[in-house]
């Protein structure tokens, strides 16, 4: 008779196989085995409920310093569609966002899944690292969030929102999701996000 009784090492290593296998489909690759550790790991705590590391005020700055550069003009600005759904007690926001695009996040203030149902896009996220994200990911946004990502392929990206009392003004809802966030200048990467494009798109809220 044969026992179905896992040791923890034979689970560890079951989690290793699942990890490798997510990781290849992703990155196109067989991974490194630093990176099937970081997924480990940052599946680990996702596990136990703590969220990343806040960004350090240095990786906020490097940030800045990106987004300061990607404002000067040197790059034309790029329109990044958005479309708003809403449902009772959901808001669903989809961005798409062109291939070869280069772009930056405000930060998130809530925890939220999303999922990308198309394209193939470079993720940056400070105390995580980079990850390659394709069609048919999901994942978990944790509050403190700020991305730098780079668009290899055209992409949309739709994010998920509890919105209880069925708020319908972008504004207020920007208030709630949205962490306030001013370049060292004390000028805001959006409102010269709009002069570089012109206008900025209704209810835009990256």
């Amino acid at each position: 008779m044969m026992l179905g009784l896992l040791t923890p090492l034979a689970v560890e290593a079951a989690r290793q196989d699942e990890a490798r296998t997510k990781l290849a489909a992703s990155l196109g690759r067989p991974p490194r085995f630093e990176e099937i550790r970081e997924l480990l790991d940052r599946e680990n705590l996702a596990a136990a409920g703590r969220p990343p590391e806040p960004i350090s005020p240095a990786d906020h700055a490097r940030i800045d310093a990106l987004e300061a550069a990607m404002l000067s003009g040197a790059a034309p600005a790029v329109d990044l569609p958005l479309v708003h759904r809403w449902t009772p007690g959901l808001y669903i926001r989809e961005i798409f966002m062109p291939a070869g695009t280069l772009l930056t996040s405000k930060i998130h203030k809530t925890e939220h899944p999303y999922v990308v149902t198309k394209g193939r896009v470079s993720v940056y996220i400070p105390g995580v690292g980079v990850e390659e994200l394709a069609a048919g990911h999901f994942g978990i946004t944790k509050p403190g969030t700020r991305r730098v990502l780079y668009i290899h392929e055209d992409t949309t990206w739709i994010t998920f929102h509890p919105n209880a009392d069925d708020e319908g003004d972008l504004a207020v809802i920007e208030q709630r999701l949205i962490e306030p966030h001013l370049l060292p200048d004390g000028s805001s990467a959006y409102a010269r996000y709009a002069d570089l494009l012109g206008e900025l798109p209704e209810g835009f809220l990256p």
